[in-house]
């Protein structure tokens, strides 16, 4: 049943890229354009409204790019803050302990090692 549908699939996707990859539309979807003796002058000024604000000036359009770039970034940069921070961490240093004095008590004197310990159980 899977193979049925996979090869149903694969041969629907190649008719369909094959039907829609056919060039009827010709002329419907083309732009005219006007030889170059014919097309509308321009004009030399551009429109100017005095009472427009100023365009930003690249150092504002720059601003807005690096903010969204930290807003961004914010996440990974945590992250790998985090992981400096972890790896920066000085290695734990072994502290020596001093042996037992003779007036503690030995844990090891609680096991009795003439018995042999119970086997775990059998699954």
């Amino acid at each position: 049943m899977c193979r049925v549908f996979v090869a149903s699939l694969v041969i629907t996707v190649c008719c369909a890229s094959v039907c829609l990859g056919q060039a009827d539309k010709r002329a419907g979807n083309l732009v005219p354009v006007a030889p170059p003796a014919q097309a509308a002058p321009q004009s030399q000024l551009p429109s100017y409204d005095p009472y427009s604000p100023p365009p930003p000036s690249p150092k504002d359009q720059f601003y807005v790019f690096w903010m969204i770039g930290k807003i961004l970034s914010y996440p990974v940069d945590q992250v790998e803050s985090l992981i400096t921070r972890l790896r920066s961490r000085p290695p734990a240093t072994p502290i020596a302990t001093p042996a037992t004095a003779p007036g503690t008590p030995n844990p090891f004197n609680s096991v009795n090692w003439r018995e042999i310990p119970p086997a775990p159980p059998v699954r």
